[in-house]
């Protein structure tokens, strides 16, 4: 197909199906290509590879500013050689106390750290670890082992000397005095609503925040708190002490508890009332040291009618000396782990907005399609919409790691307020993701709103796994989940695992009126398509509704695409358009463009 003609199909107008030429090409090369070309033709606004969103969601104004910073274009980065303080490997009461030793910190954080050691230490002791995710080959076999052989905090000697390799992965400059007058002027650009590129940067490097810029022109105009978690613990106790631990408590789960026992550098958050924030907030993580976790705790609190947008990313340095030689004599590199907790806050008619791009190193080649190492990212994220009319989303883009357990989810209190959650978790080679979110309806009248997009490829395994649940006695409430499931070739694996409770509602969907309604899906080799629904209409007006399909596209479909004159990277572009269309169209404008590259080069090589 020659390149002019391929363009005329990229131009069509949306819904201009019908033209003789949408037509020919789809009889020309069959089922694989009407399915790619319908998808594009339903781009509402979207140009081929994510490089121009016309639409999106107005999280802050009618023009948010851009993000003023890149996601790394490089699917891992190289180590950088900085002279690192590490404390020996392993966890006991005495890392909790030289950790708080080095961040000076005060006595009740201390406190907080012990009684998250002692509820962890217990589940330990017991070998009372989690296995409700859908993984297993690349998870260690004793995770107990491998995390008394992790150094559990780790900080560069020198800040200078940290600052030029981040500066360049994201093309910004890491300054903490906020006197540039070009970066004031693009500030006030910002709260003038003429966009510009002023974002406040937040960069942690392993277990160190050696970075945070604009923070005082946010505090002085603002009175916005922006730094580091450690930072806003010494410097404002009373209102780190107040929320944290308040909405992911110390006894959680095994990890949240390993992350309140050694948490490292993360960042605070705080929007006074009747304050909207003008400009994107955002921290980039980097793990560094390759024998170390990152364990870094984010705390974001949106008194009553504010607004705060926030987006976060990470990269990992590969590969991870020193090689493990098993009995086989086959190189096999370390795991490195990455266990955090986010805290959101929102009260009365405030709205939060957290976007995500996962892009941690997923470990490398051992032997055909046999690997090792990588990123254990077992994540706690979890939003509160305490206050009336309130409104967290959360927007994530998973492509990186080789085990990924998250769940953000929200607990909605206020009456009226609004949980959104919209994800794209993209698995390769042999990762393993288990995601999804939790909605828990407490307050009457409140809505939450699901779409998350699936791609698996390779040797692969991707699992959607979500709950939503509407308390007793509660009025109103209304959920609608989306959960679409794209495989790639022959060998990867998809489930959906949606759970829906409520004492009125699957009455009506369930056989029997029982107190729960599951459905699974296991699409190991699914067909083109395989949809699901579920439509309860309950007691007092409370409606749950949950869809969800699944396709398929073979290798030799892709092939036969290229060979009639697509490109890879068009082949790419199209499949990712038109699928994450609905995720995409919620991220901020540039994190967007750099999110869909990062996931093109994610797929690159699942062709063929």
């Amino acid at each position: 197909m020659h390149s002019d003609t391929i363009n005329t199909i990229k131009r069509a107008a949306p819904g201009s199906i019908t033209s003789g030429l949408y037509w020919w090409w789809i009889l020309a090369t069959g089922t694989a290509a009407s399915y790619l070309l319908i998808m594009l033709s339903q781009r509402r606004g979207l140009r081929s590879g994510g490089a121009t969103i016309k639409r999106r969601s107005a999280a802050l104004t009618d023009s948010t500013p851009s993000s003023g910073c890149e996601l790394p274009q490089k699917v891992y980065a190289s180590r950088h050689a900085v002279d690192t303080m590490q404390i020996a490997p392993g966890l006991d009461l005495g890392t909790i106390r030289k950790i708080s030793k080095v961040n000076n910190e005060p006595d009740w954080l201390l406190d907080f750290r012990e009684k998250a050691y002692k509820w962890w230490k217990s589940q330990n002791d017991n070998n009372n670890l989690p296995d409700w995710g859908e993984v297993g080959k690349r998870m260690p076999s004793d995770m107990r082992d491998m995390l008394q052989n992790l150094s559990m905090f780790s900080r560069p000697e020198n800040l200078t000397a940290a600052r030029p390799g981040v500066e360049d992965i994201l093309n910004i400059k890491l300054n903490d005095d906020n006197d540039d007058e070009e970066e004031l002027r693009e500030v006030k650009n910002a709260e003038d609503g003429g966009g510009g590129g002023a974002a406040a940067v937040d960069a942690v490097f392993d277990s160190l925040s050696i970075a945070t810029t604009r923070r005082k022109e946010l505090y002085d105009k603002y009175g916005i708190i922006f730094c580091s978690l450690l930072e806003a613990a010494r410097d404002y106790p009373d209102l780190v002490r107040k929320y944290l631990g308040s909405v992911v408590p110390v006894n959680d789960n095994y990890y949240a508890a390993l992350n309140s026992c050694v948490f490292s550098d993360g960042t605070f958050i705080y929007v006074p009332p009747n304050v909207h924030c003008p400009i994107e907030l955002s921290t980039y993580f980097r793990i560094n040291n390759t024998q170390s976790g990152q364990f870094e705790r984010t705390l974001i609190i949106a008194d009553k009618n504010s607004s705060v947008s926030y987006i976060e990313g990470c990269t990992a340095a590969e590969p991870p000396p020193p090689p493990i030689i098993d009995e086989a004599n086959k190189v096999r590199e370390p795991y490195q782990m990455h266990a955090a907790v986010v805290e959101l806050i929102a009260l009365d008619d405030a709205n939060i907005k957290y976007s995500t791009a996962q892009n941690w190193h997923s470990g490398s080649q051992v032997d055909g399609d046999e690997w090792s190492g990588g990123v254990l990212n077992l994540v706690t994220k979890r939003g509160q919409c305490r206050g009336r009319n309130s409104r967290i989303t959360w927007t994530q883009v998973e492509s990186g790691s080789a085990v990924t357990w998250k769940y953000p989810s929200c607990v909605l209190l206020g009456e009226g307020s609004v949980g959104e959650f919209y994800s794209v978790t993209l698995t390769s080679n042999t990762q393993e993701a288990d995601t999804g979110t939790k909605m828990i309806h407490i307050g009457d009248n409140t809505k939450s709103r699901i779409i998350s997009k699936s791609i698996s490829s390779g040797h692969s395994s991707n699992t959607y796994r979500g709950m939503v649940k509407f308390a007793d006695h509660t009025q109103g409430c209304k959920n609608y989940s989306k959960c679409d499931a794209l495989l790639i070739g022959d060998n990867s694996t998809s489930s959906t695992l949606p759970v829906l409770q409520s004492s009125g509602v699957e009455s009506a969907a369930a056989t029997g009126g029982g107190e729960e309604v599951r459905a699974k899906h296991d699409h190991d080799n699914a067909d083109d398509a395989a949809p699901h629904h579920v439509n309860a209409g309950g007691v007092d007006g409370q409606i749950i509704e949950h869809e969800a399909s699944t396709s398929r596209v073979s290798a030799d479909q892709l092939q036969y695409l290229m060979s009639r004159g697509l490109q890879e990277s068009d082949v790419l572009s199209l499949l990712l358009v038109g699928f994450c269309e609905d995720v995409f169209t919620e991220l901020p404008l540039e994190f967007a463009e750099e999110a869909s590259a990062m996931l093109k080069e994610r797929l690159r090589g699942s062709v063929g």
